[in-house]
Protein backbone atom coordinates (compact mmCIF):
# COMPACT_ATOMS: atom_id res chain seq x y z
CA UNK A 1 0.00 0.00 0.00
CA UNK A 2 1.09 3.73 -0.87
CA UNK A 3 0.20 6.71 1.09
CA UNK A 4 -1.00 9.30 -1.36
CA UNK A 5 -3.90 11.40 -1.11
CA UNK A 6 -6.11 9.21 0.64
CA UNK A 7 -5.09 7.04 3.85
CA UNK A 8 -3.95 4.54 1.62
CA UNK A 9 -4.01 3.24 -1.73
CA UNK A 10 -4.00 -0.23 -2.45
CA UNK A 11 -2.60 -2.00 -6.15
CA UNK A 12 -4.86 -3.08 -8.72
CA UNK A 13 -4.82 -6.95 -8.19
CA UNK A 14 -5.40 -6.12 -4.61
CA UNK A 15 -8.15 -3.94 -5.03
CA UNK A 16 -9.68 -6.14 -7.75
CA UNK A 17 -9.91 -9.17 -5.35
CA UNK A 18 -11.80 -7.16 -2.66
CA UNK A 19 -14.21 -6.12 -5.05
CA UNK A 20 -14.65 -9.99 -6.50
CA UNK A 21 -15.01 -11.31 -3.04
CA UNK A 22 -18.05 -9.27 -2.85
CA UNK A 23 -19.76 -10.45 -6.18
CA UNK A 24 -21.19 -14.04 -6.87
CA UNK A 25 -22.92 -14.90 -10.69
CA UNK A 26 -26.45 -14.03 -11.03
CA UNK A 27 -27.97 -17.19 -10.13
CA UNK A 28 -31.48 -16.47 -12.02
CA UNK A 29 -31.88 -18.58 -15.20
CA UNK A 30 -34.23 -17.68 -18.26
CA UNK A 31 -35.12 -19.24 -21.93
CA UNK A 32 -34.59 -17.21 -24.74
CA UNK A 33 -35.06 -17.95 -28.33
CA UNK A 34 -31.88 -17.48 -30.15
CA UNK A 35 -32.46 -14.32 -31.68
CA UNK A 36 -32.53 -12.73 -28.10
CA UNK A 37 -30.05 -13.84 -26.70
CA UNK A 38 -26.97 -12.71 -28.04
CA UNK A 39 -24.28 -11.52 -25.38
CA UNK A 40 -26.00 -13.53 -22.44
CA UNK A 41 -24.32 -16.27 -20.66
CA UNK A 42 -25.63 -19.73 -21.27
CA UNK A 43 -25.94 -21.48 -17.75
CA UNK A 44 -25.85 -25.62 -19.47
CA UNK A 45 -24.13 -26.92 -21.87
CA UNK A 46 -26.08 -27.06 -25.45
CA UNK A 47 -25.85 -29.85 -27.50
CA UNK A 48 -26.86 -30.17 -31.28
CA UNK A 49 -29.96 -32.18 -32.36
CA UNK A 50 -29.14 -32.68 -35.67
CA UNK A 51 -25.96 -33.49 -37.99
CA UNK A 52 -24.20 -30.50 -39.51
CA UNK A 53 -24.34 -30.91 -41.99
CA UNK A 54 -27.23 -33.32 -42.40
CA UNK A 55 -26.37 -34.89 -45.66
CA UNK A 56 -23.20 -35.52 -48.16
CA UNK A 57 -23.37 -32.33 -49.77
CA UNK A 58 -20.80 -30.96 -52.81
CA UNK A 59 -18.48 -28.59 -51.74
CA UNK A 60 -17.94 -26.67 -55.27
CA UNK A 61 -19.86 -25.99 -58.45
CA UNK A 62 -19.15 -29.07 -61.02
CA UNK A 63 -20.38 -32.33 -61.75
CA UNK A 64 -20.85 -35.27 -59.36
CA UNK A 65 -19.20 -38.51 -60.48
CA UNK A 66 -17.84 -41.80 -59.36
CA UNK A 67 -14.84 -41.56 -58.70
CA UNK A 68 -13.52 -44.57 -60.47
CA UNK A 69 -14.85 -43.37 -63.61
CA UNK A 70 -12.09 -40.75 -63.43
CA UNK A 71 -9.23 -43.41 -63.65
CA UNK A 72 -6.29 -43.06 -65.91
CA UNK A 73 -7.57 -38.88 -67.03
CA UNK A 74 -4.78 -36.24 -67.42
CA UNK A 75 -4.53 -33.13 -69.40
CA UNK A 76 -2.81 -35.16 -72.71
CA UNK A 77 -5.27 -38.41 -72.26
CA UNK A 78 -8.52 -36.93 -71.15
CA UNK A 79 -11.23 -39.31 -69.95
CA UNK A 80 -15.04 -39.00 -72.04
CA UNK A 81 -18.30 -38.80 -69.26
CA UNK A 82 -21.87 -38.27 -70.65
CA UNK A 83 -23.80 -35.58 -68.81
CA UNK A 84 -27.27 -36.70 -67.06
CA UNK A 85 -29.86 -35.86 -64.96
CA UNK A 86 -28.60 -39.09 -62.77
CA UNK A 87 -26.14 -41.10 -61.51
CA UNK A 88 -25.36 -44.11 -63.23
CA UNK A 89 -22.05 -45.37 -64.27
CA UNK A 90 -19.76 -42.91 -66.97
CA UNK A 91 -22.23 -40.09 -66.21
CA UNK A 92 -21.60 -36.21 -64.83
CA UNK A 93 -24.34 -34.91 -62.62
CA UNK A 94 -24.42 -30.68 -62.49
CA UNK A 95 -24.40 -30.03 -58.61
CA UNK A 96 -24.04 -26.43 -57.26
CA UNK A 97 -21.65 -25.86 -53.79
CA UNK A 98 -24.08 -27.18 -50.80
CA UNK A 99 -26.33 -29.06 -52.59
CA UNK A 100 -27.38 -32.84 -51.97
CA UNK A 101 -24.19 -35.13 -53.41
CA UNK A 102 -26.68 -37.59 -55.54
CA UNK A 103 -26.72 -41.18 -54.60
CA UNK A 104 -24.46 -43.35 -56.23
CA UNK A 105 -21.82 -40.75 -56.39
CA UNK A 106 -18.80 -40.10 -54.21
CA UNK A 107 -16.71 -37.34 -56.04
CA UNK A 108 -17.06 -33.80 -57.42
CA UNK A 109 -15.61 -32.82 -60.60
CA UNK A 110 -14.97 -28.75 -60.69
CA UNK A 111 -15.41 -26.78 -63.52
CA UNK A 112 -12.21 -26.11 -64.54
CA UNK A 113 -11.03 -29.47 -64.29
CA UNK A 114 -13.46 -30.76 -67.65
CA UNK A 115 -13.90 -29.22 -70.70
CA UNK A 116 -17.13 -29.94 -72.38
CA UNK A 117 -17.62 -31.70 -75.95
CA UNK A 118 -19.73 -33.49 -77.71
CA UNK A 119 -22.32 -33.20 -75.41
CA UNK A 120 -20.27 -34.59 -72.59
CA UNK A 121 -17.26 -34.03 -70.86
CA UNK A 122 -13.62 -34.61 -71.31
CA UNK A 123 -12.04 -35.09 -67.30
CA UNK A 124 -8.55 -33.95 -67.44
CA UNK A 125 -7.67 -35.68 -64.05
CA UNK A 126 -8.51 -38.36 -61.66
CA UNK A 127 -10.30 -37.45 -58.73
CA UNK A 128 -10.29 -39.29 -55.17
CA UNK A 129 -13.40 -40.80 -53.86
CA UNK A 130 -15.02 -37.85 -51.41
CA UNK A 131 -12.60 -35.27 -52.88
CA UNK A 132 -14.78 -32.28 -52.51
CA UNK A 133 -17.24 -33.42 -50.42
CA UNK A 134 -18.92 -32.41 -47.47
CA UNK A 135 -19.79 -35.42 -45.65
CA UNK A 136 -22.84 -35.98 -43.12
CA UNK A 137 -22.10 -34.74 -40.06
CA UNK A 138 -18.01 -33.58 -40.58
CA UNK A 139 -19.04 -30.37 -38.88
CA UNK A 140 -20.79 -31.17 -35.91
CA UNK A 141 -22.42 -34.51 -35.43
CA UNK A 142 -25.61 -34.94 -33.69
CA UNK A 143 -24.74 -35.05 -30.25
CA UNK A 144 -21.76 -33.36 -29.95
CA UNK A 145 -21.29 -30.34 -28.05
CA UNK A 146 -21.92 -26.98 -29.26
CA UNK A 147 -21.36 -24.77 -26.46
CA UNK A 148 -20.40 -25.37 -22.46
CA UNK A 149 -21.51 -23.18 -19.49
CA UNK A 150 -20.11 -19.43 -18.88
CA UNK A 151 -19.82 -19.18 -22.76
CA UNK A 152 -21.10 -15.21 -23.58
CA UNK A 153 -22.93 -15.63 -26.53
CA UNK A 154 -21.54 -14.31 -29.72
CA UNK A 155 -23.55 -13.68 -33.39
CA UNK A 156 -21.17 -16.77 -34.31
CA UNK A 157 -22.09 -19.17 -31.53
CA UNK A 158 -25.72 -18.18 -32.03
CA UNK A 159 -25.59 -18.82 -35.67
CA UNK A 160 -23.47 -22.41 -34.74
CA UNK A 161 -26.65 -23.27 -32.46
CA UNK A 162 -29.42 -22.67 -34.74
CA UNK A 163 -27.42 -24.56 -37.89
CA UNK A 164 -26.68 -27.55 -34.91
CA UNK A 165 -31.18 -27.57 -34.49
CA UNK A 166 -31.31 -25.59 -31.17
CA UNK A 167 -33.93 -22.55 -30.95
CA UNK A 168 -33.85 -21.57 -27.29
CA UNK A 169 -31.06 -21.49 -24.97
CA UNK A 170 -31.17 -21.66 -20.69
CA UNK A 171 -29.14 -18.61 -20.06
CA UNK A 172 -28.35 -16.37 -16.87
CA UNK A 173 -30.50 -13.09 -16.47
CA UNK A 174 -28.52 -10.30 -17.35
CA UNK A 175 -27.05 -8.17 -13.96
CA UNK A 176 -28.87 -5.05 -13.44
CA UNK A 177 -26.38 -2.14 -12.96
CA UNK A 178 -27.84 1.22 -11.34
CA UNK A 179 -25.47 3.95 -13.00
CA UNK A 180 -25.71 6.82 -10.52
CA UNK A 181 -23.72 10.66 -11.75
CA UNK A 182 -22.84 12.21 -9.04
CA UNK A 183 -21.83 16.11 -8.83
CA UNK A 184 -23.12 19.69 -8.09
CA UNK A 185 -21.94 21.21 -11.55
CA UNK A 186 -23.36 18.98 -13.86
CA UNK A 187 -26.35 19.05 -15.76
CA UNK A 188 -28.32 16.72 -17.81
CA UNK A 189 -28.00 16.27 -21.22
CA UNK A 190 -30.04 18.74 -23.63
CA UNK A 191 -29.87 21.31 -20.98
CA UNK A 192 -27.59 24.85 -21.62
CA UNK A 193 -24.63 24.25 -19.85
CA UNK A 194 -24.06 27.84 -18.84
CA UNK A 195 -20.57 29.27 -17.31
CA UNK A 196 -19.41 26.89 -14.85
CA UNK A 197 -21.59 23.88 -15.76
CA UNK A 198 -20.97 20.88 -17.46
CA UNK A 199 -23.49 18.27 -19.35
CA UNK A 200 -22.66 14.75 -17.61
CA UNK A 201 -20.78 12.48 -19.84
CA UNK A 202 -19.76 9.96 -17.79
CA UNK A 203 -23.39 8.65 -17.11
CA UNK A 204 -23.48 7.76 -20.97
CA UNK A 205 -20.13 6.37 -21.01
CA UNK A 206 -20.36 4.00 -18.10
CA UNK A 207 -23.85 2.70 -19.32
CA UNK A 208 -22.67 1.99 -22.55
CA UNK A 209 -19.64 0.47 -21.06
CA UNK A 210 -22.28 -1.80 -18.70
CA UNK A 211 -24.35 -2.96 -21.85
CA UNK A 212 -21.31 -4.04 -23.73
CA UNK A 213 -19.89 -6.31 -21.17
CA UNK A 214 -23.26 -8.12 -20.29
CA UNK A 215 -25.00 -6.17 -18.15
CA UNK A 216 -28.32 -4.46 -18.26
CA UNK A 217 -27.74 -0.41 -17.21
CA UNK A 218 -30.14 2.06 -15.51
CA UNK A 219 -28.53 4.89 -15.42
CA UNK A 220 -29.75 7.93 -13.35
CA UNK A 221 -30.50 11.97 -13.58
CA UNK A 222 -27.37 13.41 -11.67
CA UNK A 223 -27.21 13.50 -8.38
CA UNK A 224 -25.98 16.84 -6.39
CA UNK A 225 -23.05 16.52 -3.90
CA UNK A 226 -25.60 17.51 -0.99
CA UNK A 227 -24.91 14.32 1.49
CA UNK A 228 -28.42 13.52 2.28
CA UNK A 229 -28.89 12.96 -1.67
CA UNK A 230 -26.07 10.84 -2.31
CA UNK A 231 -27.33 8.85 0.59
CA UNK A 232 -30.80 8.60 -0.69
CA UNK A 233 -29.42 7.49 -4.28
CA UNK A 234 -27.40 5.19 -3.06
CA UNK A 235 -29.98 3.17 -0.84
CA UNK A 236 -32.85 3.35 -3.43
CA UNK A 237 -30.27 1.90 -5.94
CA UNK A 238 -29.08 -0.65 -3.70
CA UNK A 239 -32.81 -1.98 -3.77
CA UNK A 240 -33.05 -2.33 -7.42
CA UNK A 241 -29.83 -3.54 -8.74
CA UNK A 242 -27.06 -6.05 -8.72
CA UNK A 243 -23.92 -3.62 -8.77
CA UNK A 244 -24.49 -0.03 -8.04
CA UNK A 245 -22.05 2.17 -10.21
CA UNK A 246 -21.15 5.63 -9.05
CA UNK A 247 -19.26 8.59 -11.22
CA UNK A 248 -17.97 11.43 -9.34
CA UNK A 249 -17.51 12.41 -5.60
CA UNK A 250 -14.77 9.93 -5.15
CA UNK A 251 -11.99 12.60 -4.09
CA UNK A 252 -11.34 14.12 -0.95
CA UNK A 253 -12.56 17.58 -1.35
CA UNK A 254 -14.88 18.61 0.70
CA UNK A 255 -17.74 18.49 -1.97
CA UNK A 256 -17.19 14.55 -2.46
CA UNK A 257 -19.65 13.08 -0.41
CA UNK A 258 -20.06 9.61 -1.97
CA UNK A 259 -17.44 7.38 -0.34
CA UNK A 260 -18.20 8.80 3.00
CA UNK A 261 -22.44 8.21 2.63
CA UNK A 262 -21.07 4.59 1.56
CA UNK A 263 -19.18 4.21 4.93
CA UNK A 264 -21.67 5.62 6.29
CA UNK A 265 -24.44 3.15 5.44
CA UNK A 266 -22.52 0.40 4.93
CA UNK A 267 -18.95 -0.82 4.47
CA UNK A 268 -16.39 0.67 2.32
CA UNK A 269 -13.58 -2.00 1.24
CA UNK A 270 -10.50 0.29 -0.29
CA UNK A 271 -10.15 4.33 -1.51
CA UNK A 272 -7.92 4.83 -3.48
CA UNK A 273 -5.99 2.56 -5.82
CA UNK A 274 -2.50 2.70 -7.45
CA UNK A 275 -3.40 3.18 -10.38
CA UNK A 276 -3.28 6.54 -13.14
CA UNK A 277 -5.39 8.15 -13.97
CA UNK A 278 -7.80 6.43 -11.92
CA UNK A 279 -6.62 6.69 -8.08
CA UNK A 280 -10.13 8.02 -6.43
CA UNK A 281 -11.56 4.71 -7.16
CA UNK A 282 -13.92 3.48 -4.13
CA UNK A 283 -15.47 -0.06 -3.58
CA UNK A 284 -17.82 -1.73 -0.68
CA UNK A 285 -21.39 -2.74 0.11
CA UNK A 286 -24.89 -1.60 0.85
CA UNK A 287 -27.32 -4.20 2.25
CA UNK A 288 -25.55 -6.47 0.66
CA UNK A 289 -25.32 -5.35 -2.73
CA UNK A 290 -21.73 -4.63 -3.91
CA UNK A 291 -21.15 -0.43 -5.10
CA UNK A 292 -18.15 0.31 -7.29
CA UNK A 293 -17.32 4.28 -7.26
CA UNK A 294 -15.44 5.84 -10.04
CA UNK A 295 -14.28 9.45 -10.63
CA UNK A 296 -15.40 11.70 -12.33
CA UNK A 297 -12.57 12.69 -14.77
CA UNK A 298 -13.67 10.96 -17.92
CA UNK A 299 -10.53 9.28 -18.45
CA UNK A 300 -10.11 8.25 -15.24
CA UNK A 301 -13.38 6.49 -15.43
CA UNK A 302 -12.62 4.78 -17.94
CA UNK A 303 -9.68 3.25 -17.05
CA UNK A 304 -10.76 2.65 -13.66
CA UNK A 305 -14.13 0.67 -16.26
CA UNK A 306 -11.61 -1.24 -18.43
CA UNK A 307 -9.84 -2.27 -14.85
CA UNK A 308 -12.33 -2.90 -12.27
CA UNK A 309 -16.26 -2.87 -13.69
CA UNK A 310 -15.36 -4.92 -17.24
CA UNK A 311 -13.81 -8.31 -14.32
CA UNK A 312 -16.56 -7.70 -11.98
CA UNK A 313 -19.56 -7.29 -14.69
CA UNK A 314 -18.04 -10.61 -16.12
CA UNK A 315 -18.07 -12.16 -12.36
CA UNK A 316 -22.14 -11.20 -12.05
CA UNK A 317 -22.96 -12.06 -15.91
CA UNK A 318 -20.93 -15.72 -15.37
CA UNK A 319 -19.02 -15.89 -18.38
CA UNK A 320 -15.08 -16.27 -18.21
CA UNK A 321 -13.42 -12.84 -19.03
CA UNK A 322 -11.57 -13.57 -22.50
CA UNK A 323 -8.12 -12.57 -22.73
CA UNK A 324 -7.28 -8.96 -23.58
CA UNK A 325 -6.57 -8.73 -27.55
CA UNK A 326 -2.88 -6.88 -27.50
CA UNK A 327 -0.05 -5.76 -29.74
CA UNK A 328 3.88 -4.89 -30.04
CA UNK A 329 4.77 -2.09 -31.42
CA UNK A 330 7.22 1.02 -30.80
CA UNK A 331 7.19 4.24 -28.71
CA UNK A 332 6.68 7.07 -31.09
CA UNK A 333 7.48 9.23 -28.21
CA UNK A 334 8.40 8.71 -24.57
CA UNK A 335 6.03 7.90 -21.76
CA UNK A 336 6.51 9.32 -18.41
CA UNK A 337 5.22 7.10 -15.25
CA UNK A 338 4.86 8.42 -11.58
CA UNK A 339 6.95 6.02 -9.61
CA UNK A 340 4.65 3.70 -7.42
CA UNK A 341 1.71 3.69 -9.80
CA UNK A 342 0.82 1.38 -12.51
CA UNK A 343 -0.13 3.35 -15.06
CA UNK A 344 -2.46 3.44 -18.20
CA UNK A 345 -1.33 5.64 -21.13
CA UNK A 346 -3.58 6.28 -23.56
CA UNK A 347 -2.65 5.94 -27.42
CA UNK A 348 -3.05 5.53 -30.65
CA UNK A 349 -1.25 2.41 -32.33
CA UNK A 350 -1.11 2.39 -36.38
CA UNK A 351 0.90 -0.70 -37.93
CA UNK A 352 4.05 -0.87 -35.61
CA UNK A 353 3.68 2.99 -34.83
CA UNK A 354 2.84 3.42 -30.83
CA UNK A 355 2.11 7.21 -30.49
CA UNK A 356 0.81 8.73 -27.21
CA UNK A 357 -1.82 11.05 -27.13
CA UNK A 358 -1.11 14.17 -26.09
CA UNK A 359 -3.60 15.55 -23.30
CA UNK A 360 -2.99 17.84 -20.54
CA UNK A 361 -4.86 15.36 -18.12
CA UNK A 362 -7.75 12.99 -17.43
CA UNK A 363 -10.30 15.18 -17.88
CA UNK A 364 -9.89 15.12 -21.56
CA UNK A 365 -13.04 13.21 -23.02
CA UNK A 366 -11.66 13.86 -26.72
CA UNK A 367 -8.47 11.55 -25.73
CA UNK A 368 -10.71 8.22 -25.35
CA UNK A 369 -11.84 9.06 -28.62
CA UNK A 370 -8.29 9.53 -30.23
CA UNK A 371 -6.78 5.88 -28.34
CA UNK A 372 -7.47 3.11 -29.43
CA UNK A 373 -5.41 1.19 -26.66
CA UNK A 374 -3.44 1.07 -23.52
CA UNK A 375 0.47 0.73 -22.33
CA UNK A 376 0.42 0.07 -19.02
CA UNK A 377 3.90 0.48 -17.31
CA UNK A 378 4.52 -1.64 -13.94
CA UNK A 379 4.82 0.19 -10.60
CA UNK A 380 8.36 -0.46 -10.36
CA UNK A 381 9.24 1.52 -13.35
CA UNK A 382 8.76 5.10 -14.30
CA UNK A 383 8.48 4.89 -17.75
CA UNK A 384 9.05 4.06 -21.44
CA UNK A 385 11.69 5.47 -23.70
CA UNK A 386 10.74 6.79 -27.47
CA UNK A 387 11.93 3.78 -29.58
CA UNK A 388 11.16 1.42 -26.75
CA UNK A 389 8.91 -1.91 -27.82
CA UNK A 390 5.82 -2.00 -26.17
CA UNK A 391 2.48 -4.19 -25.63
CA UNK A 392 -0.46 -2.18 -26.60
CA UNK A 393 -3.84 -3.45 -24.82
CA UNK A 394 -6.65 -2.38 -27.18
CA UNK A 395 -9.88 -0.87 -26.70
Amino acid sequence: MLVRGFETLVRESAALGLLLDRLAPVGDVEELWLDEADGRTLADEVRAAVDLPSFDRSAMDGWAVRAEDTAGATAAGPVRLRIAAAAEPGAAVPVHTGSPLPPGTDAVLPVEDAERADGGLDVVRRLRAGENVGRRGEDVAAGEQLAAAGLRLRPQDLALLRAGGVERVAVLRAPRVRVVPTGEELVPAGTPPGSGRTIDSNGVLLAGLAARWGALPDLRPVYSDDPAAVAEALAEAAGAADLVLTSGGTSVGERDQVVEALAAAGEVAFHGVAIQPARPVAAGTLRGVPVLCLPGSPAAAFVAAFALLRPALARLAGYHLPETPRLRGRLARKIVSPPGLRSYTRVHVSGAVVEPVRTSGAGILSSLVRANGFVVTPEEREGEPEGAEVEVLLF
